[in-house]
């Protein structure tokens, strides 16, 4: 019967586990701060702040439908390099994202205004 009992307790805390995983993985993509957005013809380019290791791929826009659709650049693989942070300029065709330029979305992301002091 006390088998019984610690195997009880032992899955109880591996389902419990598994769920603080789950939510862990769900809290690293997020709508990334920028610190510039432009649009041109033929592409999106957004500043971010990089840790020095920030790619093109560790981002999805995402465009939600509405009377005014919204765009959000969705952050999903962190950078977790440890060189010296500075702001980089990323070009996301606007093939990828399926607008073109002369279409009228808002922007979901939070601003924050490039200033040196924030990268020393």
């Amino acid at each position: 019967m006390i088998r019984y009992s610690a195997l009880t307790v032992l899955s109880i805390i591996m389902m419990t586990a598994g769920g603080c995983v789950a939510t862990t993985k769900a809290e690293k993509t997020y709508a990334e701060p920028l610190h510039d957005f432009r649009l041109t013809d033929t592409s999106l380019w957004f500043t971010v702040t990089s840790n020095g290791c920030t790619q093109l791929e560790h981002f999805d826009i995402v465009m939600q439908h509405a009377d005014i659709p919204q765009l959000t650049v969705v952050r999903k693989k962190q950078d977790n390099c440890r060189r010296k942070r500075r702001a980089l300029d990323i070009e996301y065709p606007l093939s990828m994202v399926g607008i073109d330029a002369t279409t009228a979305f808002t922007i979901g992301n939070p601003f924050i205004p490039f200033r040196k002091q924030i990268f020393k």
